[in-house]
């Protein structure tokens, strides 16, 4: 379709000048415009007295950050010996047809400011040069030329503390008269904005779809329906959400004083579908489903979510205590039992207004239990911290550690038993910290940290150092902040940890974490953060929790499903690599991926016990399919990671067929004088130069063989 375009008549010259002879003519044109002297020079230059209005942008290269601008009847001045104007530039593209002459009137510069003007892609000239220097005696540079486009008044090279002047600006052009045409009618529709065709039909339209009308430069857009009857009408554009109707002819109608133009087409629109209210679904912790009258049993603190799809209301309700905990005008909610109760009926009640489902089960809420084994050992090098891992930070040889209760000030302690560098079962009121990584510094987060209301905090609780009051822990960090709660860790060679506070607030020292053996002002024993050591002030020492490996994964041959095999962490996450051979021995395929003839498998080595491969979290379902080509097999090896802990491997062949293989059943040789070669237990071709168990293959004889040597 064509757009609407200008029709240009060009008319007699015409000329722009804006040269205010007072302050307060100034004030009219400049903006900003209030005081003799401000340290923010004008942005734009508007003259709404010449006739056109023209509106020029000042833009800045100073000398210093030090800005100075000044106006009076002899014009403007800009830059002075202590805030030098090094370069400005006058532009604007409010002019419409062919500019002949550009004068920039009283310019002066005690700077030897160089001045210049282009419009277009032409430069006019001055005297028959590009340009002209400016001197302290005010004058009219006067450029001539012939083109069109943007001007630019370009002054440059002024020297450091000097300034740059001028009275008034003059434009000499020919005035252009823009008269607009109609443009054609375009009709799109939906969120995609789908192009209707003049004459289409268009059958089975969504009650409720959005119509957009529009014809460029329109006055007026009418849309009427098979009566005449309006239903829809704007200036340029209209907008339309369709109704039902069997089938119906719209005209659309764009006006342009006495130019018009009509588009048409048919149109069918059936009734939305009604929103079928979905059945509740109950989640907890990870994503957990509860289903209709199950028995669950979680700690305080678990999130549930209820959820039914074109919900309008969803209500949760404790049935032995008539409590109602949740009523949200929404199709989803959460609810986190705070304190522990003994079993009890929950109904879940979703409601769209009109229907109603409902989903019963039974609840018991329990109150968080520390493990029976759970045990801390002491950390004496940087090596021994990891990512994600469970710190105590307690006080050197005092048996006591933080505490969980809320203090903004300072951290309380509280007792702790040590045996051989160990923490032995500490109580729910140790605080317990985890370490996170930004860059090259360490990053505290608290895990049981306790408000003022006796329960556990938000988790985003860092601990932190703040330069102007000392504190370790302030409530809902923001992002922005973080770099003030980094930290470097060091050990000395008693074990002493030396936690620094680094990019702290205000002085930016850094400060370290010390246990104050004196009473605190509010009583008690304490940790708090010093700018320096002294007497007073004990090292404190840093204890992680001991995790137990982790099982290897659980392996299901999924005996209902021939063409797959699970796996399933119990514990940590789940690491997978699989390798699929042919009946060859040849590598066909790496983790799913085709694996070309030529290349050897990268599988980790057998005793890499650091390969990472993670498929699933811990708990998630894992499936794998068993190769597609008869005397193919698959080896498998799985384990369980837990932080840097890493279980035994699992390793199971498969075959096509998705039973278990002992060894490498499908390798055959041509002839029976083979060499020996040797595999490993996972079907990789190896040396076999190490003590261990190894395929033993010559010819068509495979047996598994123990190598000591």
């Amino acid at each position: 379709m064509v757009a609407g375009v200008m029709a240009v008549m060009t008319a007699s010259a015409a000329i722009w000048s804006s040269a205010p002879e007072t302050a307060a003519g100034w004030d009219a044109v400049l903006s900003p415009s209030s005081g003799s002297v401000t340290t923010k020079a004008p942005s734009t230059w508007t003259d709404m007295n010449s006739g056109l209005k023209a509106t020029w942008s000042l833009d800045y290269v100073w000398q210093k950050t030090t800005k100075y601008y000044s106006r009076g009847k002899n014009g403007v001045t800009l830059g002075s010996k202590s805030a030098g104007l090094k370069s400005m530039t006058l532009s604007t593209e409010s002019f419409v047809g062919t500019i002949s002459k550009v004068t920039l009137k009283g310019a002066k510069s005690n700077g030897n400011a160089i001045i210049s003007v282009v419009v277009g892609e032409e430069a006019f000239l001055i005297n028959g040069a590009a340009n002209a220097t400016l001197t302290s005696t005010s004058t009219d540079c006067v450029f001539t030329g012939n083109a069109s486009g943007k001007i630019q008044v370009i002054l440059s090279g002024n020297a450091d503390g000097k300034y740059i002047g001028f009275s008034g600006l003059e434009v000499v052009y020919e005035e252009s008269v823009v008269t607009p045409v109609l443009g054609d009618i375009i009709v799109t529709y939906g969120e995609d904005a789908t192009p209707v065709v003049d004459g289409d039909i268009l059958e089975g339209v969504m009650e409720g779809t959005v119509f957009t009308f529009s014809a460029e430069n329109a006055e007026s857009i009418v849309v009427t329906d098979f009566e005449n009857t309006t239903i829809a009408q704007g200036v340029a554009t209209a907008d339309w959400a369709a109704t039902v109707t069997d089938g119906e002819e719209l005209t659309v109608t764009a006006t342009l004083g006495e130019e018009e133009k009509t588009f048409t087409f048919m149109l069918e629109v059936v009734e939305a579908p009604q929103p079928v209210l979905g059945d509740i679904i109950v989640t907890y912790g990870d994503g957990i489903q509860v289903a209709e009258n199950d028995e669950v049993s979680v700690e305080v603190g678990t999130t549930f979510t209820f959820a039914a799809e074109n919900a309008t209301n969803i209500t949760v309700e404790r049935i032995m205590e008539s409590l109602l905990v949740v009523n949200e005008e929404a199709n989803t909610a959460t609810w986190t039992p705070e304190f522990a109760f003994a079993q009890d009926g929950i109904i879940v009640t979703a409601t769209d207004g009109t229907n109603e489902s409902t989903c019963e089960f039974y609840l018991t809420v329990t109150e968080p239990v520390l493990p029976e084994n759970e045990v801390w050992t002491l950390v004496k090098s940087v090596d021994e911290l990891a990512i994600g891992g469970k710190y105590i930070i307690a006080a050197k040889d005092a048996k006591l550690a933080m505490a969980n209760t809320n203090n903004t000030n300072n951290r309380k302690s509280t007792e702790i038993t040590i045996q051989e560098n160990s923490i032995v079962n500490p109580s729910e009121t140790v605080l317990r910290l985890t370490l996170e990584k930004d860059g090259d510094t360490w990053l505290w987060r608290t895990l049981n940290y306790l408000g003022t209301n006796g329960n556990i905090a938000n988790p985003q609780v860092y601990l932190n150092s703040e330069a102007n009051n000392n504190r370790l822990f302030a409530n809902n960090p923001q992002e922005a902040n973080l770099n003030r709660r980094n930290s470097s860790i060091e050990f000395d060679d008693n074990a002493n940890a030396i936690i620094k506070f680094v990019n702290c607030k205000k002085s930016e020292v850094i400060r370290q974490i010390y246990y104050n053996g004196k009473s605190a002002a509010s009583g008690g024993l304490s940790f708090n953060c010093f700018v320096v050591e002294d007497e007073d002030y004990k090292p404190v020492q840093i204890y992680r929790l001991v995790e137990p490996q982790p099982e290897a994964p659980a392996f299901d041959l999924m005996e209902d499903d021939a063409t797959k095999v699970s796996l399933m962490s119990t514990k940590g996450e789940l690491h997978v690599w699989t390798v699929e051979y042919d009946k060859d021995g040849n590598a066909v395929k790496e983790n799913g991926e085709d694996v070309a003839a030529s290349v050897l498998a990268k599988a980790p080595a057998a005793d890499d016990t650091a390969w990472t491969n993670k498929v699933a979290e811990e708990g998630e379902n894992y499936e794998i399919y068993v190769p597609v080509t008869a005397g193919n097999y698959l080896s498998i090896r799985a384990k369980s990671v837990l932080g840097d802990l890493h279980s035994e491997e699992l390793v199971k062949n498969v075959d096509a067929s998705g039973n278990i293989i002992s060894s490498v059943e499908g390798v055959a040789a041509d002839y029976m004088n083979s060499p020996v070669e040797y595999f490993n237990l996972q079907g990789v071709r190896v040396a076999a130069d190490q003590p261990g168990l190894y395929i033993r293959r010559q010819g068509s004889k495979v047996e598994k063989v123990a190598i000591a040597r």
